[in-house]
């Protein structure tokens, strides 16, 4: 089936000739079939030609999760456009930067909007869906001029987002090895469709990645709106059967928390997959024995799609790793020189694959960090280490790596002891430049009656003397990037201000 397909958007015309009646989208009381998917999907891809967006243009789309959002999208995949998501909670100025830093051609935004000097506005709003249907035919990308291509941006949690160019053919493959290598679980199979609920930003590369895979599946997409409160997603996911649906970390966080005691929470779900952030293992375990017994996780980059699952049968054993790497992946750990380290031991996670990316959009970005593509591999950024069977265990980013009297310490694992305290809702660590070193900063989200001094001793009971945080601070809530990982840019930025203020007033930042 996926030999035929060099656009993406080919799968959900084949579908609308096999299955024209089956449900595509489901929005509120509205139900799209895929013949009539297919046929908007056309439509809009002549719209936006007669707008003057042509194969090649840079793109950006700026809209919350609709029906017009996936339409729109998919359109400006089947014309060729080159498309940048950027996540509806994108900021002004955020969206500005990346419209000047890759010299995006055209906006599409929802009202209320406001208007950017640097690119055409296109507003997509009620009369949106009017003007698409009243346009006739199909507009597919397919003029000899290469293959059709868009971007995935860098989540963006450490600084200004980077473009990965993937083309189509690659999300093709993509699609087909992951739909080889977990055929038991009918995630990604076009065999057995689901019903695809799209909870997070498509701006996230992970979620859209999903969204993708999914469409071309042939499951049944429900975009998610903004609920008032976490319990309505609850009962949102509860309303359907046989859900597929990807959420991030924090997600898991709540759902933990809304579920009962020997009683799952979601009965009828398929599978839930967490992916785009560091997940400790008992909460892992937490979302297998309260929420589903149906949970993976998955761990990939912008640069190379998804590289490892973790399934549940695996996860009691190995909660701490993100599972072993999918077919057709080669992954190592490496030395400074690019040596293998072994097992068991830490060190820069690379990897590669036919379908790796190849660069980044701007060879300004290429420099930056420990994140990019160097002789054929594609370096994410992680430490990781791997255990004797294969499996990998992430040990933190290499740019976050703290460095204290010689040692080297990864936040990922200091918060991951202090989390296991009682009193602990979240925890970011980082590092913060003082006189002969870096500090350790906690930045703590506490829980109603957590009492300071009990955090202080667990960290004590917890970590060797060497990793104890130096400051503790408390926040309502985190900072989070648009995609929903934690900003560790503004993390810092927070306990930078917390030692600053103890060395003004000369008091102690909160030893641990």
């Amino acid at each position: 089936m996926t030999a035929a397909w060099s656009n993406i958007t080919d799968a959900i015309f084949e579908h609308a000739a096999a299955r024209p009646d089956a449900a595509a989208v489901i929005e509120g009381p509205h139900t799209i079939t895929f013949r009539r998917f297919a046929e908007l999907i056309g439509k809009c891809a002549v719209h936006l030609s007669q707008l003057g967006v042509k194969s090649g243009d840079r793109v950006g789309v700026r809209m919350t999760n609709s029906a017009d959002h996936l339409i729109l999208s998919l359109a400006l995949l089947r014309l060729g456009a080159v498309k940048f998501e950027l996540g509806a909670h994108t900021s002004q100025a955020d969206l500005e930067a990346v419209t000047r830093k890759f010299s995006l051609g055209t906006l599409f935004l929802e009202p209320p909007m406001k208007l950017y000097r640097g690119a055409r506005c296109v507003p997509v709003d009620l009369s949106w869906r009017e003007a698409v249907d009243a346009c006739e035919g199909d507009q597919r990308h397919d003029d000899g001029t290469g293959e059709p291509w868009f971007c995935n941006l860098t989540s963006g949690s450490t600084g200004t987002p980077r473009a990965v160019p993937v083309t189509h053919q690659q999300v093709v493959e993509r699609f087909r090895s992951l739909g080889e290598s977990y055929a038991d679980t009918g995630i990604f199979s076009g065999e057995t469709p689901a019903t695809y609920l799209q909870f997070g930003s498509l701006g996230f590369a992970g979620f859209h990645a999903f969204m993708l895979y999914q469409v071309m599946a042939g499951a049944t997409a429900v975009p998610v709106p903004d609920f008032a409160t976490f319990y309505d997603i609850v009962r949102h996911v509860n309303y359907f059967d046989d859900v597929v649906a990807m959420v991030m970390p924090g997600m898991c966080e709540v759902f933990v928390s809304c579920a009962q005691k020997q009683v799952m929470l979601f009965p009828r779900v398929r599978a839930l997959v967490s992916g785009g952030g560091f997940l400790r293992g008992e909460l892992k375990k937490n979302m297998l024995s309260r929420v589903t017994p149906h949970f993976y996780e998955i761990y990939g980059a912008s640069g190379s799609g998804w590289m490892s699952v973790l399934r549940p049968s695996d996860m009691a054993r190995r909660a701490e790793s993100v599972g072993k790497p999918t077919e057709g992946w080669e992954v190592e750990i490496v030395d400074n020189g690019g040596k293998d380290v072994g097992k068991n031991r830490v060190g820069y996670l690379r990897c590669r694959s036919a379908t790796n990316s190849a660069n980044y959009l701007l060879a300004e970005d290429s420099a930056e960090g420990g994140e990019g593509f160097r002789d054929g591999w594609y370096y994410p950024g992680d430490l990781a280490q791997r255990d004797g069977s294969g499996y990998l265990y992430l040990k933190g980013r290499l740019n976050d790596v703290i460095r204290r009297n010689g040692v080297e310490i990864f936040p990922a694992e200091v918060e991951a002891a202090m989390a296991t305290h009682d009193g602990v809702r979240d925890v970011a660590v980082t590092g913060i430049n003082v006189r002969g070193g870096q500090e350790v900063v906690a930045i703590v989200v506490a829980k109603e009656g957590a009492s300071h001094e009990d955090l202080v001793a667990h960290c004590k009971a917890k970590l060797p003397v060497e990793k104890r945080p130096g400051a503790i601070a408390y926040t309502d809530d985190l900072p989070l990037t648009p995609a929903g990982k934690v900003d560790r840019g503004r993390v810092k930025a927070m306990a930078r201000q917390v030692l600053e203020r103890a060395a003004q007033s000369r008091k102690p930042a909160g030893d641990a």
